[in-house]
């Protein structure tokens, strides 16, 4: 059975396996398809075990790895141990496919501070709104305590999904910020938009909207559930 490597250049090997058959086994293992037809993953107990990190992670680097795998390589990954392996996959925030971007993102919380870093330095400015908009959703949900300042900037993506993330996290993590920077939201026709945009700034700053210009308008909301967001916070 082979150990886990945990340290190597993955880029640089062969194959991890050598002629070990049931490592083979385990690089080549098919993910099965789940309800949603778009996802695959690994149902086998044995192909999900962690001394299989590196191989898993040097098929997910291999340029003939189809979509579909890598996808499942990644949502496997996301709840291993990457330590040795961490600097060989954040090669992949630059890889030309903008949905494998997107789910790459989904092991940054897997990954140390430094290359953390390294990879939101790249992915925070990605061409592709959906890659962005994934990188807000991961840092608010899992390294909003170390990465505060990718949410604040965040507010100012051009993309209003990105902003709506970045507005998420930042309420999820209690982090202040200016009211005024998110007012786009406020006034988005969506009322889910509206409604998203009013519990993060109460959960990160109690009772600030209240004391806000846009307050009244809010409380005029055309829309009942809106109005009754307000008045959770805000009760007559």
């Amino acid at each position: 059975m082979l150990p886990l490597i945990v340290s190597m250049a993955l880029a640089d090997v062969s194959s991890p396996c050598g002629t070990d058959n049931t490592c083979l086994s385990v690089l080549h293992a098919e993910p099965s398809p789940t309800r949603n037809p778009s996802l695959y993953r690994f149902a086998d107990p044995f192909v999900r075990e962690s001394q299989w990190t590196t191989v898993h992670a040097f098929r997910l680097l291999q340029p003939e790895t189809e979509e579909y795998v890598m996808s499942a390589l990644m949502a496997h990954l996301q709840h291993q141990n990457l330590q040795g392996v961490e600097e060989d996959l954040a090669t992949l925030r630059l890889h030309p496919d903008t949905q494998i971007r997107s789910k790459f993102v989904e092991l940054l919380p897997q990954f140390s501070l430094e290359v953390q870093t390294l990879c939101i330095q790249t992915l925070q400015t990605d061409d592709d709104w959906e890659v962005r908009e994934s990188l807000q959703r991961v840092v608010g949900r899992h390294l909003g305590n170390t990465h505060q300042n990718i949410l604040l900037e965040g507010l100012l993506d051009p993309n209003a999904s990105v902003q709506l993330q970045a507005v998420k996290g930042l309420g999820w993590n209690n982090i202040p910020f200016s009211i005024d920077t998110v007012m786009p939201l406020l006034q988005d026709p969506d009322p889910r938009v509206r409604i998203t945009t009013i519990r993060a700034i109460e959960r990160a700053m109690p009772k600030s909207l209240g004391k806000h210009p846009m307050f009244e308008s809010l409380m005029a909301d055309q829309n009942t559930k809106v109005q009754r967001e307000i008045q959770r916070f805000y009760p007559q």
